[in-house]
């Protein structure tokens, strides 16, 4: 009868066959699983991005109109501030005049020629420059 072979390291090589077989199918499950959860949260920062650059040009929308809209008050302002100055000036110029015709209506409604003369005089003379300011302006 011819010897038999030592069936130990066939035995260990199945093994050690089956083990890297089980181990490689488990890699390649880990493999496949962690493929996809990179993919889905890839597709998930994708959107997230896609959406705070779709916020971001709308508050930079936002932000131009809002500068648009201050620059235009501010030019508003400034044009009323100007309009302001210069009726205040013509206001500054007028009210001389004014009440020096106030103060003839009243010498003459007090019958005292003497004070509606003066009044009058003065009055000419403040609405003269009153006049000459208001058509400077």
């Amino acid at each position: 009868m011819p010897a038999q072979p030592n069936r130990a390291p066939m035995l260990v090589l199945v093994v050690v066959a089956v083990a890297l077989f089980l181990l490689a199918g488990t890699m390649t499950g880990l493999y496949v699983a962690k493929s996809s959860q990179l993919g889905d949260t890839r597709e998930t920062l994708g959107t997230q991005v896609s959406d705070r650059d779709d916020t971001i040009k709308a508050d930079q929308e936002k932000i131009t109109k809002l500068e648009a809209d201050a620059k235009a008050a501010n030019d508003e302002l400034t044009k009323n501030k100007e309009t302001l100055t210069d009726v205040t000036k013509e206001r500054d110029a007028l009210l001389p005049c004014m009440r020096r015709f106030i103060e003839a209506l009243d010498a003459a409604g007090a019958d005292n020629d003497a004070a509606l003369s003066t009044a009058l005089r003065q009055a000419t003379t403040a609405c003269e420059k009153a006049q000459t300011a208001v058509d400077e302006s």
